[in-house]
């Protein structure tokens, strides 16, 4: 095991306010962007280029870190694609970034596609 320093996504409002930072500032917005940013490149690396993913991303195994980065924490849930076709990355991608975008209900219009 290894420590890794950070905050509990959770707990990042009650530290932006020790800092004297506005939950609904531009320093916040910023903040949130780049801390998607950082998920979505996390997850992105590993499903596309890795052919794993984290598979139990709750708040309590999200860690935020100096720069917005994101350090993900127990990996006893993984899963493996053995093996992914071109279409089945793009709908995995598409996924992917409309939940990062535009939030998990509007991912909801995945729900009908299936991989392969």
């Amino acid at each position: 095991m290894e420590y890794i320093g950070g905050t509990p996504i959770l707990k990042l409002g009650d530290e932006m306010g020790k800092r004297g930072i506005s939950p609904d500032g531009k320093v916040a917005a910023i903040a949130r962007q780049n801390i998607l940013k950082s998920l979505f490149l996390a997850y992105g690396q590993m499903i596309l280029r890795s052919g794993f993913f984290h598979a139990d991303p709750h708040p309590g195994n999200i860690l935020i870190c100096r720069g917005a980065e994101v350090a993900l924490l127990d990996y006893g849930q993984v899963r493996i694609f053995q093996k992914i076709s071109g279409s089945d990355m793009l709908i995995l991608f598409l996924l992917l970034l409309m939940v990062i975008l535009q939030g998990p209900q509007k991912a909801l219009i995945f729900e009908d596609l299936t991989l392969n």
